[in-house]
């Protein structure tokens, strides 16, 4: 590592919005683009979950809303630099903006809270993973129906395996970030059909991951509280995740600095 080194974390925790989300959001965007013009390329953003609840403004997150559909279709062409109605086919449910808020923040990684699971395991898969439009006679942008998280959900402790909504998006292997990733540069890849099929089928959960700082290669580790089955519901679906006090441990010849940035300690 270099003498000189220097990494700055902009952490948040319970991102969790209700009504005022729409108006808090520009001004923490605001206190997130300021602190990172401090150590440019130095910065990492980091969320510690929660970041959606049940509650009016959640339920209010519906298709029939298009004043609100139009406004995420405008944001995300805006962010990828596409051109207006590229992306006609998303759409709005419970939690997906509250998503889309992170993604435009640039949030690099968050490990799943418990209030992320207050809907269930299918909620999650819903909220974070990338639809199609089933109907759809060609499969490029305009096919999206939602893009999902454009960065990587960690947690070294929960067990997916019992989970049909969620299994299918866990790596059980520290993955790099790029591979877990929705990037600006990946603005092609949204728009021709080999593309969107290898960005819907990365993998949206993993237990770590590593990113290349200013030449420095960093791992980050989530873990989520152990008491997740007492006080959420991820055993509402038939296929659970379980939460464990098992901790994984990687080691490999790049030799990352690891970092666990998130209290165990339920919100």
């Amino acid at each position: 590592m270099a003498e000189n080194f220097v990494l700055q974390l902009l952490h948040h925790a319970d991102f969790e919005g209700n009504t005022n989300a729409l108006e808090d959001a520009p001004r923490l965007a605001a206190l997130f683009d300021h602190f990172d013009d401090t150590y440019v390329g130095n910065t990492l953003k980091l969320s510690a979950g929660d970041n959606w609840i049940p509650s009016p403004w959640y339920n209010s997150q519906q298709p029939e809303e298009t004043a609100l559909v139009a406004a995420l279709q405008d944001a995300y062409e805006t962010h990828f630099g596409l051109s207006e109605g590229t992306l006609s086919a998303l759409t709005v449910s419970p939690g997906v903006i509250d998503q889309a808020i992170l993604n435009l923040i640039g949030i690099d990684a968050s490990t799943l809270g418990n209030h992320d699971f207050d809907q269930g395991d299918t909620a999650v898969a819903r909220i974070i993973g990338m639809s199609l439009d089933e109907q759809a006679t060609t499969l490029d942008a305009s096919a999206i129906t939602n893009l999902g998280t454009l960065f990587p959900y960690l947690s070294t402790n929960l067990d997916f395996s019992g989970s049909e909504a969620l299994s299918g998006m866990f790596s059980s292997a520290a993955l790099p970030i790029e591979d877990m990733s929705i990037r600006l540069n990946d603005v092609q890849a949204l728009d021709n059909a080999s593309g969107i099929e290898s960005l819907a089928s990365q993998a949206r959960i993993a237990p770590a991951t590593t990113v290349e700082v200013d030449g420095e290669l960093i791992g980050i580790v989530g873990a989520t509280t152990q008491r997740l089955a007492a006080i959420s519901s991820p055993v509402r679906s038939a296929s659970p995740v379980r939460a464990t006090t098992t901790w994984r441990c990687w080691r490999n010849k790049s030799k990352p600095m690891w970092m666990r940035s998130w209290p165990l300690t339920p919100a």
